[in-house]
């Protein structure tokens, strides 16, 4: 109607959430859509309990991930899961990577370690496989390799160049 003020109302519908909280849940579905994918196509992951570092491990852990390379010990990458900039895998059995784990267990003052491309490894042998455990470096990398690989020590060489680049050693005492 000519010469009346056009009202016009805003009305926020109970259901609308932060812009936020809208990205929260995209993410959420976006990731959720990836997976099933994943999952529909064949391609399965491995289940890894990442380690959470802090500080400077985390940074390093970081930094060491995106360098790794696409086959270890002549076994392809596969997806890990839940996804994490901690964590990599190859092949199945898988060979399985986490960085910024705690010091390992049984690691001695006295105990024998194994130096693989000038990179210090703590063996405990398993009864599927043996885990290596980095001594010496600003992040502790842990490596499962399991009994199927042959040598085992295949593995530790392919990932020791993007080790001794992206976590240094720690500083002498």
């Amino acid at each position: 109607m000519p010469g009346r003020p056009l009202l016009i109302q805003r009305r926020i519908h109970p259901c609308a959430v932060s812009r936020d909280e809208h990205r929260r849940v995209i993410r959420a579905l976006v990731l959720g859509v990836v997976t099933g994918t994943l999952a529909a196509c064949g391609a399965s992951g491995t289940q890894v309990d990442a380690p959470s570092p802090q500080g400077a491990t985390a940074s390093a852990c970081q930094v060491l991930v995106p360098l790794l390379p696409r086959a270890v010990a002549g076994q392809e990458s596969r997806p890990v899961l839940p996804p994490s900039p901690y964590a990599a895998a190859w092949g199945d059995p898988p060979i399985v990577l986490r960085c910024g784990v705690d010091e390992p267990d049984g690691l001695e003052p006295t105990s024998q370690l194994f130096t693989i491309d000038g990179i210090d490894w703590f063996p405990a042998t398993g009864a599927d496989a043996t885990t290596f455990t980095t001594i010496g470096r600003v992040a502790n990398v842990e490596v499962v390799v399991p009994r199927s690989i042959s040598p085992e020590a295949a593995a530790l060489t392919d990932l020791a160049a993007g080790i001794k680049r992206s976590i240094p050693a720690s500083p002498a005492p």
